[in-house]
């Protein structure tokens, strides 16, 4: 990772200059053995908290505690489902999981099919990009300046994912979803944030803390368990 972000910095690195992905993933993801605690705290819904369990990239559980009940998002081998008590559902993999715990470990072809099914252009990319006291590279725009168009930011020099912007339709027109990460450390081998923030239009919606961090967890495997009936027939 080393001399790739040191490649990227010189243009006499032939042939390594749009080898992007070197900086941001390929850092070996078996045993990882996460076991963490986030606080949701500012805007956003009071008295939320998130426990994290990663045993690898391939089985990863986040459990979502609300005032007025909880749920729970398992991805279990490229499957992702949310868990409430009286149902579940096939979701796309969950942007907290997906942005806090597994880019620096997917390698190269799940990073990219993940990045393009959220819509980003990984062929369009921009370079020393600045952002909140970060250089970056940009993918998704060539320009790397653009706020409407689905984009993510590294930062150039640790590979750390320091923002991702998606836009999604709705009933009023497009939505841009604005998903901000901060206070990076190195762990496993990556950097990995602190603290996740949504913003949109109107600024912060909401604010998730990382309150406390195990390592080497030997996670049991029926944690990782998913459903496998149909889901209840609401559609849902």
């Amino acid at each position: 990772m080393l001399l790739a972000a040191l490649c990227l910095g010189f243009a006499g690195c032939a042939g390594e200059s749009d080898k992007w992905w070197d900086l941001v993933t390929g850092v070996p993801g078996g045993a990882l053995g996460f076991e963490d605690r986030w606080v949701a705290s500012g805007s956003g819904r009071g008295g939320m908290s998130v426990a994290a369990h990663v045993q690898s990239v391939d089985l990863a559980r986040l459990d979502f505690s609300l005032p007025g009940g909880g749920y729970a998002v398992v991805h279990h081998r490229g499957r992702t489902v949310q868990v409430h008590p009286d149902r579940w559902e096939e979701v796309a993999v969950d942007r907290t999981l997906f942005l806090t715990y597994q880019i620096p470990f997917l390698g190269r072809k799940r990073l990219v099919r993940m990045l393009t099914e959220l819509g980003i252009d990984t062929e369009a990319v921009a370079r020393d990009v600045p952002w909140e006291d970060h250089r970056c590279i940009v993918i998704g725009t060539g320009g790397g300046t653009q706020t409407d168009v689905p984009t993510i930011y590294f930062d150039e020099e640790t590979g750390a994912v320091v923002r991702l912007v998606t836009v999604t339709p709705s009933k009023i027109g497009m939505r841009v979803g604005d998903f901000r990460l901060f206070d990076h450390e190195q762990r496993a081998g990556a950097y990995l944030p602190k603290r996740f923030e949504r913003w949109n239009s109107r600024g912060r919606r909401s604010r998730m803390e990382r309150t406390a961090a195990r390592e080497g967890v030997d996670h049991p495997t029926a944690l990782f368990q998913m459903p496998t009936a149909p889901p209840a027939a609401s559609g849902l």
